[in-house]
Parts: structure tokens; C-alpha cells; sequence
């Protein structure tokens, strides 16, 4: 079962992607962009919608936090759990940046 986060660009359409679960914090970075050699530029964040046009920044990951980009993103917590639906667990929001 493959888990499905959704992407928010500032400047462009978000994007829904279906994942392998075993898939790493690193991979995932580098195939969202950032590819910047400079590790600790390639920043991920998770965020949380608040209601009303209103986000929040949650969990923040750069690409030099050696500890947390080699977890796999189920051990992030972002599963089939992260569905959204009544009585589930919130959507995976992320936004990527690569000064």
C-alpha cells in the first residue's frame, strides 16, 4: 500500500503523489527538486493547515540532518493513516525549498 502526500508550492499547483512507504526523507527530497549540493539548503517542511486560508509549519528536515533523512517515510508517521477523512488523521502536507 503506497501512501499519498500532497505538495504546495507557493507559485505553483499542488501535487499528489502516491508512495512506496519505504521510500527515504532523502529520496523524497531529491525527487521533489531539491538538489541543491549544498545538503543544508535542501530544506522539507511539513505543514498543517490551521482553517481559514491559515498554515502552519510543522516538522522541518534539512538535507544535513543526516539522522532523519536516511528514515523512511513511514517512520515519519505519513501512511495510509494520513487520509484526511473523518475520524483519520490529517492529510501530508509538504513544502520543499532549495536556496
Amino acid at each position: 500500500m503506497g501512501v499519498s502526500l500532497s505538495i504546495v508550492p507557493l507559485t505553483a499547483p499542488k501535487l499528489s503523489l502516491l508512495l512506496s512507504k519505504q521510500i527515504t526523507i532523502k529520496e523524497l527530497m531529491q525527487q521533489l527538486g531539491c538538489d541543491n549540493p549544498e545538503a543544508k539548503k535542501n530544506i522539507l517542511y511539513e505543514i498543517n493547515e490551521g482553517g481559514n486560508g491559515i498554515w502552519k509549519r510543522g516538522l522541518m528536515i534539512s538535507g544535513d540532518q543526516k539522522d532523519r533523512v536516511k528514515k523512511q517515510i513511514k517512520e515519519m508517521g505519513w501512511d495510509g493513516s494520513r487520509g484526511g477523512l473523518h475520524g483519520k488523521r490529517p492529510v501530508v502536507w509538504l513544502w520543499v525549498q532549495k536556496k
